[in-house]
């Protein structure tokens, strides 16, 4: 949308259904059948421009966030794992990747986000994931999931000036996981 001119300022796209997924390296997102598939954009200016890896990690953190607001029971399971996968028990629940890229002299930062909610889909026998829904034993209103990463994401570009304190909470992500029995007391 921004490289044909269509950019109002921050925007977001969200699909029930994505046929053509990028991952990391350039690999294929595999699709749940029912999942989050949503990309933000933001223009960037001054020292913001400046590239900086740290991005999918923040937006992995509020990401995180959001979804321990929507399902309070998975906050003590839900990790993050170096630099952008969600994981629960070293099963990829989703992931985030950001990138950056100049137009028209402005430049723009964008970050595309995948959540897995529910396999509809055949897995693929060599991939490790999971799904919300399984985890949570309870259907997932995708709507409410997409709307808690919206407002957090908003939140953390609003106070994402002190870095410092991104990077701790980032650290603390990466701590070794509890089992979904201890969170759940069972």
């Amino acid at each position: 949308m921004v490289r044909r001119g269509n950019y109002q300022g921050p925007f977001s796209l969200s699909a029930s259904r994505q046929t053509d997924g990028v991952g990391q390296r350039g690999n294929p997102w595999v699709d749940s059948g029912q999942a989050v598939a949503l990309s933000l954009a933001w223009q960037v200016q001054g020292e913001e421009s400046k590239p900086d890896d740290r991005w999918p990690s923040w937006i992995s953190l509020w990401v995180q966030q959001a979804l321990v607001d929507y399902a309070p029971e998975i906050k003590q399971v839900l990790r993050l794992k170096w630099p952008n996968d969600l994981v629960i028990s070293d099963q990829k629940l989703g992931g985030v990747l950001v990138s950056q890229f100049a137009h028209e002299g402005q430049t723009f930062r964008v970050a595309g986000i995948g959540i897995n909610l529910a396999w509809i889909n055949p897995q693929p026998q060599t991939f490790s994931a999971t799904d919300l829904q399984s985890v949570l034993g309870r259907p997932v209103d995708r709507s409410q999931v997409v709307k808690r990463i919206l407002k957090e994401i908003a939140h953390g570009l609003q106070t994402a000036k002190d870095k410092d304190l991104l990077d701790t909470a980032v650290l603390d992500l990466r701590a070794p996981p509890k089992s979904l029995g201890d969170a759940t007391g069972k």
